[in-house]
């Protein structure tokens, strides 16, 4: 089934390929650097706030740093710490600091080196992503395991599902080719949030039209900013998983230190299993984002555009569920053994993906952000399926059993024959649609003491389904059929010419069409004070409401 150029298609074909590099406040960090040794201080400092540091040891030995204690800016706190000393920074990009001497050098301050000696210079910082993953684990109450874009973009994958499975104890459940379900910790009563909200989906694998979570095979994975995973539950969860939750985050304006724009461009050649050849799909991706200082304030903009096409093809056998014969052939012996078999199944389709995010923000005053943000995904599967299921009939009395017995004195059956057996040949033709959209509105104020979070969102999802079955039986007058460990190995048949239409007869006709709608409407205000206190670091507070309707 074709569809026409999707709005994300046209529209990331008008991004241009540049990088504009603004150097911009950072986000404010937390910071516990003690006074003293210099070298000692600035090591901590790059730790804590990602920033890389370029320095001469011979400037910094015999200094003396500043305490830098609470949440700030980076540059704040490096200037914080710096004070009193005869050092200052010089900027080198968005994410990388030099500090140098100030061309008036107090006479009894200023270290020499050996003559001929080469000056020792050491460069202080951590991967920014490994940081930044670091980091959201470490200042979480809950316990938590992340993962972050660059971690994301420098692995092959075309869905989050696909993305979530690098994390240490998720597991990832293979659907048509690609991840779809997952567990956490062997759990798959998990929950999935998008940006920390819920947005009720559908599951593919289940069939389902109006489920509780979403479908991790419906993100497009360049989408993401990161995914976090939480395998405990916190104060401020309204509802959590039994396995845990699993929060899946998109980029923001304030993410970037300046300017940014970029276009992705991929194709992907997919060689299928036999029978279906090879085919080529694309992966298209486009961010711009830019923020800048007005006069009322820092604002940031963000759009990110995503398109990805997939295919797939494989082939199964499968033994169908066991039954057991009491008297097999008149032997009195029971024998357990499968009602049949798929032979020859072909699955074969390919997968739409597409994703738009565009975010806002705005910071008034250090004290207060305020943001907006739009989530839409469309997610389209085309599936066919053709496929022949050999049902055996009356056994016969050429048959052998396994050595071993079960429990209850019975056999297995290694192999036999069977007369009037019959084949079902079905063909499958369907789709599976789903549209999300989300739209989330909310803002934060701090003093360093008392932080007040107020956030009110809403979501639409709908969800098309559609398959069309048929099938016709054909009987056959003997079949042999051998079994390896269950596995079926060999199946023949006599009697009957398989390929002669003639010999067919319709067996049954399904069509089924399952459609569903969902809208969440939800509001939360939040509250943290921090006490600092050796047996209690903060007091937070919490309102929620949410309005469902299916």
């Amino acid at each position: 089934m074709r569809h026409p150029p999707s709005v994300a298609k046209l529209a990331i074909t008008c991004l241009l390929a540049a990088c504009l590099d603004a150097i911009a406040q950072s986000p404010a960090r937390e910071f516990n650097i003690p006074a003293g040794d210099l070298n000692v201080a600035i090591g901590m400092y790059a730790a804590q706030s990602g920033v890389q540091l370029v320095y001469g040891v011979a400037d910094v030995d015999g200094l003396a740093g500043q305490a830098v204690k609470g949440r700030m800016a980076p540059e704040a706190a490096l200037s914080r710490l710096l004070a009193g000393t005869p050092l200052r920074v010089v900027r080198d990009g968005a994410n990388a600091a030099v500090i140098v001497r100030s061309r008036a050098r107090p006479a009894t301050r200023m270290p020499v080196a050996a003559h001929g000696a080469p000056a020792t210079v050491i460069v202080s910082g951590v991967r920014g992503e490994g940081e930044s993953a670091r980091d959201r684990k470490r200042y979480n109450d809950a316990m938590i395991d992340a993962i972050v874009a660059d971690d994301i973009a420098r692995q092959p994958g075309q869905d989050t599902a696909q993305a979530v499975q690098r994390i240490p104890g998720v597991q990832v459940q293979r659907y048509l080719e690609e991840g779809g379900a997952f567990a956490i910790r062997g759990l798959k009563q998990s929950k999935i949030l998008l940006n920390g909200l819920e947005v009720y989906g559908a599951k593919a694998q289940a069939g389902e039209t109006n489920g509780r979570n979403l479908d991790l095979e419906d993100f497009p994975a360049e989408l993401l900013a990161g995914v976090d995973v939480a395998k405990s539950s916190s104060g401020g969860d309204i509802e959590g998983g039994l396995g845990g939750t699993l929060n899946v985050r998109t980029r923001q304006p304030f993410d970037f230190k300046g300017s940014t724009a970029n276009l992705a461009v991929k194709g992907t050649n997919y060689r299928m299993a036999p029978g279906f050849g090879a085919r080529t799909r694309a992966q298209v991706s486009g961010l711009f984002s830019r923020r800048w200082n007005t006069g009322a304030g820092e604002l940031g903009v963000l759009i990110n555009l995503a398109h990805a096409g997939s295919v797939f093809g494989l082939t199964e056998d499968e033994v169908q569920r066991p039954r057991s014969v009491d008297d097999y052939a008149g032997s009195g012996k029971a024998v357990t053994l499968p009602i049949g078999m798929f032979t020859g199944s072909g699955h074969n389709g390919e997968r739409e993906r597409d994703g738009y995010v565009a975010a806002f923000q705005w910071r008034p005053a250090a004290s207060v952000s305020l943001y907006a943000n739009y989530f839409g995904m469309h997610y389209l599967l085309d599936h066919r399926c053709q496929t022949a299921c050999r049902y055996s009939g009356t056994p016969t009395s050429t048959y052998q059993l396994w050595d071993d017995r079960n429990r209850d004195g019975g056999g297995d059956l290694r192999s036999g024959t069977f007369a009037d057996s019959t084949m079902t040949d079905a063909s499958v033709v369907g789709n599976e649609g789903r549209n999300v959209k989300l739209y989330d509105l909310g803002g934060q104020w701090g003093n360093g003491v008392l932080t007040a979070r107020a956030r009110v969102s809403h979501s639409d999802t709908a969800v098309r389904n559609t398959l069309l079955e048929w099938g016709s039986d054909a009987a056959i007058p003997s079949m042999s059929m051998a079994l390896d460990d269950g596995a079926a190995s060999h199946v023949a048949v006599s009697g009957v010419d398989l390929a002669d239409p003639a010999n067919y007869r319709p067996a049954y006709l399904l069509s089924i069409a399952a459609n569903g709608t969902q809208k969440k409407t939800a509001a939360t205000l939040d509250a943290n004070y921090r006490v600092d206190h050796t047996a209690i670091r903060s007091v937070d507070v919490g309102w929620r409401l949410n309005e469902y309707t299916r």
